[in-house]
């Protein structure tokens, strides 16, 4: 039987490094310490690309939205570490997760129907990147704030496709603020940022199934650790 990662409820995931985990421990730390390894946030165990997507995500999301919707993925992000292709493919599937799922809702928010839906039908990178620079030169025109944001979503996406996973996990930020901007009220644009974000971690997680993902595994090793990071935070 596996151990039920939802009770390691002793560390909230925080942005930013950390020293030590008596400091914090952000998403890649808390990685480091599910596998065995030394405190990083560069864990030897993990895709660098789904580390720094992870990371990007981590120090962008609201604290009670990272404990929600990211921390249970610190089990599948042990054991991902693959080779260079696996890599190159995991970014590329970001990068496009990034302009076909996230920016389409945040244009459509903002009244760029058209630029998202040519990003969400977009098929390959050429043909995404080109959607993605189209939507940026269409709200770089409008000028308002909330096309502002948009316009920065569909640059950091267009970084993105070359294969640079922090740029897409900036772009899911900027969409977020995009499409709350349009929201109604306080409690409207809370739910559109969790809506991206958690598009967002959904893409995180069917990445991690790209190449190798086997910190499942480890699972039946955690209650041990569990106790020792008990003592830890406390100490």
């Amino acid at each position: 039987m596996t151990y039920d990662f939802t009770t390691v409820t002793e560390v909230t995931l925080a942005s930013g490094a950390h020293a030590n985990p008596q400091e914090g421990l952000c998403f890649m730390e808390m990685v480091a310490w599910f596998a065995g390894e030394e405190h990083s946030d560069e864990p030897q165990c993990a895709c660098p690309v789904l580390g720094r997507y992870g990371i990007g995500l981590n120090d962008r999301m609201p604290t009670d939205l990272r404990d929600r919707l990211l921390k249970p993925l610190v089990p599948m992000i042990a054991g991902t570490r693959g080779t260079r292709d696996d890599e190159r493919r995991r970014a590329e599937f970001l990068a496009m997760w990034t302009i076909n799922r996230i920016l389409p809702s945040a244009l459509r928010a903002i009244g760029l129907k058209d630029h998202g839906d040519a990003c969400a039908t977009a098929a390959t990178l050429p043909a995404a990147r080109a959607a993605a620079d189209a939507a940026r030169a269409a709200a770089d025109a409008a000028r308002a704030a909330a096309y502002a944001y948009a316009a920065d979503a569909a640059d950091a996406a267009d970084a993105a496709a070359d294969a640079y996973a922090a740029d897409a996990a900036d772009a899911a930020d900027a969409a977020a603020y995009a499409y709350a901007a349009d929201a109604a009220d306080a409690a409207d644009a809370y739910a559109a940022r969790e809506e991206v974000f958690a598009t967002a971690v959904e893409g995180l997680r069917q990445a991690i199934l790209i190449g190798p993902h086997e910190g499942f595994d480890r699972l039946i090793d955690l209650p041990a650790r569990h106790t020792a990071l008990k003592d830890l935070v406390q100490a």
